[in-house]
């Protein structure tokens, strides 16, 4: 038998406002810097198509086995930036499916996100497209505090909950933020679908090296 020490679910199982581009074999780094990125996250919850009885009841059928759970950047039409929980504002920049949008007071919305998932065993959030999130938002290069602030402030939701955090697609400020950040624990140094054309995911050296 092959001992497994969690189960991880990628970005399939919540509601998106478009396809993802990478699933059509587009490269991820290219993605980031054209903005072909496709499909934020319009309300982080298990589709019913894929998890009709929700997380909770696929992580019960899991044994409670600790899950690590795929994220990427919040649509403009999302719940959260339309029905501004705690009267929260947010900043969004495009539109579907390649828009993008942040919460304005990161410290009291992520506070509030990450007690939204009882019973899902989330013990690693795993945030992707971090790099595309960064870029499509003009709120985030405007305010010279508020990229800053979004990192913290979802690192400190985390710790909160005593749960940690995996950056992927990150830029090389966001792991020097990280240092700061101790539910920060890991990050992917590879390129996204190894089927993607003229893929090197197995070029992980230079990048696991600053990584470590």
């Amino acid at each position: 038998s092959v001992p497994f020490g969690h189960w991880q679910f990628d970005s399939w199982f919540y509601p998106k406002d478009g396809d993802l581009g990478s699933e059509d074999g587009e490269d991820s780094e290219e993605a980031c810097s054209t903005g072909g990125a496709k499909g934020a996250v319009t309300n982080w919850t298990a589709l019913e198509t894929v998890f009709p009885s929700g997380m909770a009841a696929m992580n019960d059928r899991l044994g409670g086995m600790p899950m690590v759970l795929h994220n990427k950047e919040f649509s403009p039409v999302s719940t959260y930036a339309l029905d501004r929980p705690l009267g929260v504002d947010w900043a969004s920049s495009g539109a579907p499916p390649t828009g993008a949008a942040v919460p304005l007071d990161p410290y009291v919305f992520f506070e509030w996100f990450f007690q939204q998932q009882p019973g899902w065993g989330l013990h690693q959030y795993e945030q992707d497209w971090t790099c595309f999130a960064y870029d499509v938002n003009r709120a985030l290069h405007a305010n010279i505090t508020l990229a800053d602030d979004l990192l913290a402030a979802v690192a400190r939701g985390l710790a909160l909950t005593n749960r940690t955090q995996q950056y992927c697609m990150e830029y090389p400020y966001d792991i020097l933020a990280a240092a700061a950040l101790p539910p920060v624990t890991t990050a992917r140094a590879t390129h996204d679908y190894f089927h993607a054309a003229n893929h090197s995911n197995w070029a992980v050296g230079h990048a696991s090296l600053f990584l470590s």
